[in-house]
């Protein structure tokens, strides 16, 4: 007998779960029919929620797949030995696969980083629109139908083509230091004062928001291309978070009168992030060499490193940072279809708004990825990522002790685990049509055909496998949020019912598991099936191969890090390429960081765990108060924006909060002034 011919056993277990699905699925099915459109539409206008039966299984299906491992690291042994060797196997196979992605991703980051730093992007911006702009007076690109010059078109528009960076800046309770510290180091970028739009986009609940962005603006007014302020107000329905006030500040900014949606690119980060000079020139790149419908299906995404303040935090703390930062590094690899954001990131205007802007329900708990998960589905994995190796640098968190720093870690894991209601999304975007892909004239730019008359397609860009896109995007999904548990669980659960599979302290309990799941005696156990122990080799043989890429990781992230805190700042010129650094910052990390490693294999116990909190919490709500994490006090000297603020007189300010004309939620001592001369102050 064949060792992989199905028990069965196994075919019952195969039939009881897609009974089960089935069951639960035509359920809704019908669920969903019986509602009339004038219901659903009602429905989504007073909650926000379309199908909330769907949305509440698919809501505990993370538990449901969690049920169904331990029933497989259990039971399945003895029951369904055929369907659990594969099962377990899959399993160890997608752990091993994220070791090997890691090193390498992380490898192409560090290598890309240098390589990205050695790189003045203006010039070669400059040199790349010249040679194709003389190229273009001898070259005439024609098919026998089309009697344009297609490529002259895109170098004529590309030159005359200027780039805003709309950089939005959510904060709620931020400390003004910090704030200013990171708009010093964007305020030194030799394109902020002609191509940077910053928007503060502030909250109602925090007392005073509207006073502080208001000192911000004088300090800082004659720095930037433009710098206005946005206060949000809480709507019925809406979750308070990073989400649904970005929402609102780039909602406000799009509808600007003076805005030209086309030709802004907004970049989401947070108030302690500090970019260099050269994330803003290298995107500045590659918006300006691509076509309009490349333009606005591609965003751009950088990764980051929690290094400001490194020196300053426990051991832990630093560890529990770089496995989340490095995790996103694993999608690094070159032409790797999938790429998702951590914290920030930037999009194209008109791609924002064709998406239908931010999502302000629990599921957008995790903006940056929920919203990178959106642009995907609604493109039909169309959009481009474009990686960008000029890492945002960002602070650690930081408590006044060791307990408290980790308490505040594991309240800031727990919310980004929220975001495992991404997972239940992605399946429900799947079987509904909630969110609408966007229509083909998205990813075309028509003209007419002067030798035939007819409308052609100016740009076309390379095809992409959207299907396959997609299908990976599901696969991270899973990797993301579902995968940690399981492996956690299935580790824990065979070395406890499966006889040989633990370590030999554990044998006695192991047999006693088996001989209650088999119905035998501890004298005259059943027989393990010849397929698991061979299978269980494979794996150890794979979990042995796993510290070849583990300590490349090592390496590799070490020297990331060095380049990127210390390295590319000895360059010549760096403090004119890369503009200014933050006050807070740690350098290079000590030796004994080295011994630090050691705790990498307990992160992911720590993930687990939150994940496991959150699927525990998805059982009764989809609710969760949004906490801020504490972070290191900055103290800065204002020298020159000092001075310039205190000239000013005190409330006579030049700015108004953007796009609050006559609303009411925005303090009654500042002054109403028309949008019109606002911007025409800022810009001057």
């Amino acid at each position: 007998m064949s060792l992989l011919q199905l028990t069965d056993g196994d075919r019952f277990l195969l039939q009881a779960v897609a009974a089960f699905v089935g069951i639960v699925g035509g359920a809704v099915v019908l669920g969903m029919a019986a509602d009339t459109e004038a219901k659903t539409a009602a429905r989504l206008k007073a909650t926000g929620r379309k199908h909330p039966l769907l949305q509440a299984v698919l809501q505990r299906t993370p538990v449901f797949l969690l049920a169904l491992l331990i029933l497989m690291c259990t039971a399945a042994p003895f029951f369904a030995p055929v369907v659990f060797s594969a099962a377990v196997f899959l399993l160890n196979c997608v752990f091993l696969w994220f070791g090997v992605r890691s090193a390498v991703g992380i490898f192409f980051v560090w290598r890309g980083s240098v390589s990205h730093s050695h790189t003045d992007w203006i010039a070669k911006l400059e040199k790349e629109l010249a040679i194709q702009s003389a190229s273009t007076q001898e070259y005439t690109e024609k098919s026998e139908r089309v009697g344009i010059n297609v490529k002259g078109a895109a170098v004529r528009e590309a030159i005359s083509f200027k780039l805003i960076h709309v950089i939005v800046i959510p904060n709620y309770k931020e400390d003004f230091d910090s704030l200013v510290d990171s708009l010093s180091v964007l305020a030194s970028h030799s394109m902020a004062p002609s191509s940077y739009k910053v928007c503060l986009a502030m909250e109602a609940a925090e007392t005073g928001s509207a006073e502080k962005a208001q000192r911000l603006i004088q300090i800082f007014k004659n720095r930037f291309h433009a710098m206005v302020f946005t206060v949000h107000s809480l709507l019925p329905g809406e979750t308070s978070g990073k989400s649904s006030n970005v929402r609102h500040a780039v909602m406000t900014l799009a509808n600007l009168p003076d805005a030209v949606n086309s030709a802004e690119l907004v970049t989401v980060m947070d108030a302690d992030t500090c970019f260099t000079s050269d994330y803003f020139e290298c995107i500045t790149y590659h918006a300006m060499i691509a076509d309009p419908v490349t333009r606005r299906s591609q965003m751009y995404f950088a990764p980051v490193v929690f290094d400001r303040n490194t020196h300053a935090v426990n051991a832990a703390i630093r560890m529990i940072d770089i496995a989340w930062s490095s995790a996103l590094m694993t999608m690094s690899m070159p032409y790797y279809p999938v790429r998702l954001a951590l914290s920030t990131y930037s999009i194209p205007m008109e791609l924002a708004m064709g998406i239908g802007y931010w999502d302000v329900t629990p599921e957008a708990m995790g903006e940056d990825f929920h919203t990178t998960l959106k642009c995907y589905l609604a493109t039909g994995g169309r959009l481009k990522a474009v990686p960008i190796f000029s890492p945002s640098s960002q602070c650690h968190v930081d408590a006044p002790s060791f307990w408290k720093s980790l308490h505040d870690r594991w309240v800031q894991c727990c919310r980004h685990a929220w975001a495992i209601l991404d997972f239940s999304y992605g399946l429900r975007m799947l079987v509904t049509n909630e969110l609408p892909r966007l229509p083909a004239s998205y990813f075309e730019q028509m003209v007419e055909d002067p030798a035939t008359g007819r409308k052609v397609n100016l740009y076309k860009p390379k095809p992409v496998s959207g299907t396959f896109t997609l299908i990976m995007l599901y696969y991270h999904l899973y990797e993301t949020f579902i995968f940690p548990v399981h492996i956690m669980f299935s580790g824990v659960l065979l070395a406890i019912f499966l006889p040989g599979a633990g370590p030999a302290f554990l044998l006695p309990l192991e047999n006693w598991c088996w001989s209650f799941l088999s119905g035998t005696s501890l004298t005259n156990l059943a027989p393990v099936h010849p397929l698991i122990p061979q299978v269980l080799t494979i794996i150890d043989q794979m979990r042995t191969v796993f510290i070849i890429p583990l300590l490349c990781t090592i390496v590799f992230f070490e020297l990331f890090h060095e380049w990127i805190t210390t390295g590319r700042w000895k360059m010549a010129g760096a403090a004119e390429r890369l503009g200014k650094r933050s006050v807070l910052r740690a350098g290079s990390r000590k030796f004994v960081y080295l011994f630090e490693w050691g705790l990498y294999l307990g992160v992911p116990i720590f993930m687990a765990c939150s994940l496991l909190w959150a699927m525990g919490r998805h059982l009764v709500t989809d609710q969760l108060v949004y906490v801020v994490a504490a972070k290191p006090a900055v103290h800065v000297r204002l020298e020159d924006e000092g001075h310039e603020e205190e000239k000013e007189q005190e409330g006579d300010f030049d700015s108004a909060p953007a796009g609050h004309e006559g609303r009411d939620d925005v303090d009654s001592g500042i002054e109403d002034v028309p949008l019109a001369q606002v911007l025409k102050k800022l810009n001057k």
